[in-house]
């Protein structure tokens, strides 16, 4: 299983006897099956299938602020040794939300906190960006921290995400994915806690933050109808097929570098035979169809 998490989306990849891949972007749910017969022959090219979906989270990309620029719809932990501010610093949109640790004491109590309302036995995707732009002085247990984890009816905790509490991997000043992909919420939860911590003198900025319900779209997928990227797998280039007007085409690696970015109509063909071989997130804005995002193969 290949996946990877890039801003307001969700990208899964698995290779079964029916392939599928399910991408969500921007609110947007889109699986792709692989048909059978005759339809499985046609080159082994999926069809595009785009289906509504809401973010659970309110404010993820903490483009909201009270009157003290605080972020809505986001609580604290404590305040001691830490300054939280909304800064434009962000990796998608206008703001993000950065905490600057002076402390180098242990302890995570310094965190964003928000609760969302989860249904037991729910398959979710949960994300988020987040950049270390100072290095923090203990890496084994300073940094960045998930400590999402799912609530019940009186508020106990019943499992986590990371119950080691095992610091983010990072880069300095690279924006990089957290993701957990098609998590399923546990029986009795009726809440996921999405706390983000910060500790150990760490400077972090946090982007993108995303909780998506995946439910079955029941939508014929061999319509071939949407917005499509084909061949793929492809080798030399690319076009998108079922799409009118113009657009702004942008290619990106599963680390996010943007690899190339150009403006595409009907008739335009994307060049990739320099790529290495592997997998890439395609992302076509415009203005009349919204923003589109698919993944291609570079045999």
């Amino acid at each position: 299983m290949y996946s990877a998490v890039f801003p307001n989306n969700f990208i899964t990849y698995r290779k079964k006897m029916d392939t599928k891949i399910t991408i969500l972007k921007n609110d947007f749910f889109c699986s792709l099956f692989g048909g059978w017969g005759a339809l499985f022959l046609l080159f082994f090219f999926p069809f595009l299938c785009i289906n509504a979906q809401t973010n659970l989270v309110q404010n993820g990309s903490f483009e909201s602020v009270d009157e003290n620029n605080n972020p809505i719809g986001w609580t604290y932990g404590s305040t001691s040794s830490v300054v939280y501010s909304v800064v434009t610093d962000a990796y998608e949109g206008s703001k993000a939300l950065q905490a600057d640790v002076s402390s180098t004491s242990g302890g995570i109590a310094r965190y964003i906190l928000q609760t969302v309302n989860v249904e037991a036995g729910a398959k979710y995707n949960i994300s988020f960006w987040y950049k270390v732009t100072r290095d923090p002085t203990n890496t084994t247990d300073g940094g960045v921290l998930n400590i999402i984890g799912w609530k019940d009816i009186s508020g106990n905790t019943i499992s986590s995400l990371n119950p080691d509490g095992t610091p983010l991997t990072y880069l300095l000043d690279t924006w990089l994915p957290y993701t957990a992909e098609e998590v399923v919420a546990p029986q009795g939860a009726v809440n996921l806690s999405l706390r983000i911590a910060f500790n150990r003198k760490v400077k972090a900025v946090i982007d993108s933050v995303e909780v998506i319900k995946i439910t079955d779209t029941g939508i014929d997928e061999l319509s071939g109808n949407a917005i499509r990227f084909a061949p793929n797998p492809v080798i030399d280039e690319f076009a998108v097929k079922n799409f009118s007007g113009s657009g702004t085409l942008t290619l990106i690696d599963l680390n996010g570098r943007q690899l190339l970015q150009q403006t595409v109509d009907s008739e335009s063909f994307i060049p990739v035979a320099n790529l290495p071989k592997g997998i890439y997130i395609v992302k076509l804005t415009t203005e009349t169809q919204g923003i589109k995002m698919g993944k291609i193969v570079k045999k």
